[in-house]
């Protein structure tokens, strides 16, 4: 199970912004200094799935290449869930991510990031619901909305105040007050925070929690002004404050524990690959990554953005 939430900040897991998720990471594997594969969400998606770097998108675009990690489920049987609060189209993930996912999901029901986020909720647990009652095997991949576009409930409980989530991008100077604006971001991931709790609580009350790997984790963070240089939201630079992103890994069987060596987007795949379908191919044949429990080896980074590489 991948809960995914679009332009969440490493340092926005808090108890009082996501509490649930907090909760959650109590039994779970926090990796402290996870960093993306990109800046904004068509790289960061992409190097989560794929472990290659992100300037191999147009081959797989073009082509049609589906990433190894999912065919490699699919040829064991696993049932492939695919619940996106966003349009698949845009950036097309169709094309190449999902592009072997039967019955794909092109576009979830709603007028609002909101209502789209509780329909994603729901339908991963009726998805989830299904298999363990058909005795499948399954990889729910589910990725939430509404903090990317600052939204939450108009008569939500503020956590966080003052709160802007209607400000003009526009209009933002490096003498602009961040404080509202980050704010309405962490309002909307609290409400967002509040929908997980329910996917977590399906998982448990389905009795999966012995044989089920959870990773909650995004595509990319956010700037706000960090460096006094006017750099607002996401895909203009390679700062920690857009590619350092929380990366919480549940994996029955393990302790919980505080891992504080440097990890990347890369290095799923390949732990995924090694320990659930017990892949011998050195990792070096589908991944630039190593495996999430290995320390050490990636003093260098590549990340990606949709028209630059950065080293």
């Amino acid at each position: 199970l991948i809960i995914g939430i679009d332009d969440v900040r490493y340092d926005e897991v808090t108890n009082k912004a996501a509490p649930n998720i907090s909760n959650f990471a109590q039994s779970a594997t926090t990796f402290n200094r996870h960093y993306s594969g990109g800046n904004c969400t068509q790289p960061g998606l992409f190097t989560l799935f794929y472990g290659i770097p992100a300037n191999y998108w147009a081959n797989t675009y073009t082509n049609g290449i589906p990433p190894v990690l999912l065919t490699s489920l699919q040829s064991k049987g696993y049932k492939l869930g695919i619940f996106v609060s966003a349009s698949l189209v845009q950036p097309p993930f169709y094309r190449n991510i999902f592009a072997s996912v039967p019955n794909l999901i092109m576009q979830t029901p709603g007028n609002s990031p909101l209502i789209r986020d509780k329909n994603i909720t729901a339908e991963t647990n009726a998805f989830m619901t299904k298999s363990v009652h058909d005795k499948k095997p399954f990889l729910a991949f589910m990725f939430y909305d509404s903090v990317h576009d600052y939204a939450y409930p108009a008569d939500k409980k503020l956590v966080f105040k003052p709160s802007d989530p209607g400000f003009s991008r526009s209009l933002l100077t490096a003498n602009s007050d961040p404080t509202p604006i980050k704010n309405a971001h962490k309002n909307a991931l609290h409400y967002v925070d509040g929908l997980i709790a329910q996917v977590l609580a399906k998982v448990k009350a389905l009795k999966i929690m012995d044989n089920t790997v959870i990773i909650v984790t995004t595509d990319h963070g956010e700037s706000f002004d960090d460096y006094h240089k006017n750099y607002w939201g996401h895909s203009s630079n390679f700062t920690a404050a857009q590619t350092h992103i929380p990366y919480i890994m549940y994996w029955p069987g393990k302790k919980p524990q505080q891992i504080n060596y440097r990890t990347t987007h890369f290095d799923v795949v390949p732990t995924l690959l090694q320990n659930i379908l017990g892949v011998k191919n050195p990792i070096a044949d589908y991944s630039i990554g190593k495996s999430l429990w290995s320390q050490g080896g990636r003093d260098v980074m590549l990340m990606g953005s949709y028209s630059d590489m950065a080293v």
